[in-house]
């Protein structure tokens, strides 16, 4: 039986299993062009255990991690990218360029083959909040409010997964005998609705896909606890990915009041995750949920930073 997700102690194991673990964010009922990949099996997550279980096996998963990319989109190419090739045993072309007379046309993210099938993967991990002012797939925008998930789809569906269609791809995809690749959308992450004004998640969002909170800035006061004992931190971004741990005796961990506090004070950054962490049996600080904190202009802000 494999451990829950929340009990793997090392972030980037954490994180890599999260990811398999993530259903699609988007409705597997509706259509779509391209087949969605979901959750994985429990025992894919028990294979990931088992191999770092392997002295020689996680060094060499720590070296590479080492060497990991920084924005979280590739980081998480980078991770699927290791579990096909070193403990799926695929071998994984990776960030496969198209170049046109010196002009990129587009990528292929992750390539490889399984039982003598060659399959091309996209990946796109987001964080998408509702809004009631924009309307459909258009009304989840990102922190960031230039990205919504009508671009994003449009993009990765439209574009994106018709890069086969063009011969200069398709050229590069039969001399790697990847003529015949079938295309699927990896596209997974978290949602958040209004702390203030609950909404039923829309069609085009998977039930399933993993939910939290959303407020303003200016209702700071208003952002919510489990219980009294439970301490907050603001998530430096290279943890969104995965349940944000943090070991016994923690220095840092901020009550209600404080993180409040630290937030009216700390205007550097005008948005923030923000994690509310119980300990486990063992003592270490689990997150129980999590929401961002927005700009008071958002969704028509344009040049929203994040927490880095």
């Amino acid at each position: 039986m494999s451990l829950p997700v929340h009990e793997i102690r090392d972030l980037h194991q954490r994180t890599l299993c999260m990811l398999l673990s993530l259903p699609s964010m988007l409705d597997p009922k509706a259509k779509h062009s391209a087949p969605l990949i979901g959750a994985q099996p429990s025992t894919v997550i028990e294979d990931c255990i088992a191999y770092w279980s392997e002295p020689e096996q996680l060094k060499h998963f720590e070296d590479y991690i080492a060497q990991k990319p920084r924005r979280l989109g590739h980081y998480a190419e980078y991770l699927i990218a290791y579990w096909l090739e070193h403990m799926q045993g695929l071998p994984t072309h990776r960030n496969q360029q198209i170049n046109v007379e010196g002009r990129s046309i587009g990528e292929f993210d992750l390539l490889f083959t399984q039982d003598q099938q060659a399959y091309w993967w996209e990946i796109a991990v987001k964080f998408y909040c509702y809004t009631d002012q924009r309307n459909g797939m258009s009304a989840w925008v990102g922190p960031n409010s230039k990205d919504n998930l009508q671009r994003k789809y449009e993009h990765l569906f439209d574009k994106q997964l018709q890069l086969n269609q063009n011969p200069d791809a398709q050229h590069f995809l039969e001399s790697i005998n990847h003529g015949n690749s079938k295309a699927h959308a990896f596209f997974k992450g978290f949602v958040f609705e209004p702390l203030l004004d609950q909404t039923a998640l829309e069609t085009h969002i998977n039930p399933d896909c993993p939910r939290g909170w959303h407020l303003p800035i200016k209702y700071i006061d208003e952002i919510p606890q489990l219980k009294s004992s439970t301490r907050f931190l603001r998530a430096p971004r290279q943890e969104w990915l995965a349940p944000v741990m943090r070991p016994p005796k923690t220095d840092g961990l901020k009550s209600h009041q404080q993180i409040i506090n630290q937030i009216k004070q700390d205007q550097q950054h005008d948005t923030h995750m923000i994690i509310e962490l119980l300990p486990d049996h063992d003592g270490w600080w689990v997150e129980q949920r999590r929401g961002f904190i927005l700009p008071d202009s958002w969704p028509d802000e344009t040049r929203t930073r994040t927490n880095n």
